[in-house]
């Protein structure tokens, strides 16, 4: 009953985007590969380039990498799939990452308690008269995440977020936590 309490606010929130009749499961279906390739090709590109900056210079300087490089990276990558990226948590890093809506929290909170009552959680797709966004649930994956953003980080490595990040709420999760969401957007298209 306090599973069903918790979604339906969020469902409400969601079910008030206004539908286009026209899309149906074939369009929900094109824009959910859509995100989806674009999420798996950002979070494979990030991971490489943090992991070859953690084998150069060590968790102080994957922080680095991350400050300069991880949007351009992103942006990129959202210009090759014609769309925007962000991440999103509500323990974020850096600022520009917070949820920015009503619907970014309610999907972070879905996927919360989608984790918290034993699941994985599940991508989604929300759309409204103009656009559409897919959300992609990022869990930490790999223990070398927690370099930055577990409980036992080196005081290095501390300094350098403290520096790039003052604000920096992004640390004390374990391996399998969710650390927030890809939020791609894209423009409804006709064809």
């Amino acid at each position: 009953m306090k599973s069903l309490l918790f979604v339906l606010p969020i469902l409400f929130i969601l079910s008030c985007k206004t539908v286009d009749p026209n899309l149906g499961r074939e369009d929900i279906s094109r824009y959910r590969t859509i995100g989806s390739t674009a999420a798996a090709a950002i979070q494979s590109a990030l991971l490489g380039e943090v992991t070859a900056a953690m084998k150069k210079g060590g968790a102080a300087y994957a922080v680095e990498f991350c400050s300069s490089k991880a949007l351009p990276v992103t942006d990129s990558i959202a210009r090759l799939h014609s769309c925007t990226v962000r991440r999103i948590s509500e323990k974020n890093r850096n600022p520009l990452n917070a949820p920015e809506n009503d619907d970014d929290r309610a999907i972070l909170h879905l996927f919360a308690r989608q984790q918290a009552a034993g699941g994985q959680p599940g991508d989604t797709v929300v759309f409204d008269a103009h656009s559409v966004t897919y959300y992609k649930p990022i869990v930490v994956g790999m223990q070398a995440c927690l370099n930055c953003h577990g409980n036992s980080i080196e005081p290095a490595t501390m300094q350098t977020i403290a520096a790039r990040y003052p604000n920096d709420r992004a640390t004390g999760y374990r391996l399998h936590d969710l650390r927030g969401a890809w939020k791609i957007t894209m423009e409804k298209r006709s064809d």
